[in-house]
């Protein structure tokens, strides 16, 4: 659970097999044999070897009885593992009900679960913490197979579950977490941030928070992608990963660029705003839809910042761009998931075409944001969202 935080899916497999690998078998003293280079090979962030180290310290020491967790009343368990710094209430309950097989967990901090109750029950708002509460008392004592039927309503959002067919959602409609401006502030900005492959919007706004004090005004918006992920049974795709040929993506960010520009156009007119004003922010997947989508709207967006992506099919780009707004890209060169070289390879096509660039190379890091690469996107979202002229007006250096 540590290792997947801020992550994609896939970049979660991919370092806890090499953690496997390393550590075989795999135990809290092994890890812990493992120093601070060992660790940032495999992939991970410094504040999760941190808090995968206070965990691994933990079992070591005998203050948190791993295998004595399977003996322990739900509610017991869980507060022995929310004592570990790193470990909230949604991951003691997502162990207990996965790995511990305990038939009565309710994690009711997870989206798709309040997602897939809101849809079940015609909600008019996705219900609260309070309110799942009360919605999950008439499964007990077997939540957690409730839990896992509304996992796969979430998944497949028209499936009819005994009453009757009900209307499909509209999948079209895409929509997520927000964050600011402080009440009473007008909108004068926009930042959409675009999430990666398995996981939805939640994962991206956590930056928010981040970023609002540098720039006062701004909206921001993280939607959750538009399709169920076909590679990991909670999160959203833009599109397929199954076929990772050129074409394929090509393909997939074709089909999903129509409904990502229906939410960019529906979220400027309800501020009232223009495409210079807006910055896309992706991750993974997310760079490559809005590399994808910002080149060829109508009119340039004031900035794209893509961290660990890839330019789809840029050997199209030539016949295809539109609009040049700045581009500014970061990524790990220890990254298991994109290749660090797509990169260069985005770089290189968007100067031929004459897109403004900016690149930072993160030595050592894996499929993730550091906070390096955070306050590079910072400086260049005051650079260009904050401007007041159009950014083709601005030009830029394509260094």
């Amino acid at each position: 659970m540590i290792a997947g935080q801020q992550v994609s899916v896939q970049s979660a497999r991919a370092i806890v097999g090499r953690l496997e690998e390393r550590v075989a078998p795999l135990t809290a003293a092994g890890f812990l044999r493992l120093d601070e280079d060992d660790l940032k090979a495999i992939g991970f962030s410094r504040p999760k070897m941190r808090y995968g180290r206070l965990l691994a310290e933990e079992i070591v020491s005998g203050r948190l009885d791993i295998d004595g967790l399977a003996g322990m009343e739900d509610a017991a368990a869980i507060a022995a593992l929310t004592r570990v710094k790193g470990i909230g209430p949604w991951t003691a309950e997502i162990y207990l009900l996965f790995a511990l097989g305990r038939p009565d967990v309710w994690p009711v901090d997870d989206l798709a679960l309040c997602v897939a109750v809101q849809h079940l029950k015609a909600l008019e708002a996705r219900p609260d913490r309070k309110a799942m509460l009360t919605l999950g008392e008439p499964w007990r004592p077997f939540r957690s197979a409730a839990a896992r039927f509304l996992w796969h309503l979430y998944r497949h959002p028209g499936v009819a579950l005994g009453r009757g067919d009900p209307e499909p959602v509209d999948i079209q409609s895409i929509d997520g977490p927000r964050h600011g401006p402080a009440e009473g502030v007008p909108v004068s900005r926009l930042v959409v941030f675009l999430h990666g492959l398995g996981a939805d919007g939640n994962d991206l706004i956590s930056l928010a928070p981040l970023l609002s004090p540098l720039l006062p005004g701004t909206a921001f918006v993280s939607p959750h992608a538009p399709f169920p992920c076909d590679m990991a049974p909670m999160g959203r795709q833009w599109f397929s990963l199954q076929d990772f040929s050129p074409a394929a993506m090509h393909a997939g960010a074709v089909a999903a660029a129509p409904i990502l520009n229906a939410f960019l156009d529906a979220e400027l007119a309800r501020h009232g705003l223009q495409d210079r004003q807006l910055a896309l922010i992706g991750f993974s997947q997310g760079t490559m839809m809005a590399l994808h989508v910002a080149l060829r709207r109508a009119r340039p967006c004031a900035l794209v910042v893509g961290f660990s992506g890839a330019l789809v099919r840029p050997e199209l780009l030539a016949e295809e761009v539109v609009s040049r707004p700045p581009v500014i890209l970061a990524h790990g060169d220890a990254d298991p998931v994109v290749p660090f070289a797509a990169m260069a390879g985005a770089e290189s096509a968007l100067k031929v075409n004459a897109v403004p660039v900016h690149t930072l190379a993160r030595p050592g890091l894996g499929h993730g944001i550091d906070q390096e690469g955070l306050e590079f996107a910072a400086a260049a979202l005051r650079q260009y969202l904050m401007a007041e002229e159009p950014p083709e007006a601005r030009g830029g250096s394509n260094a």
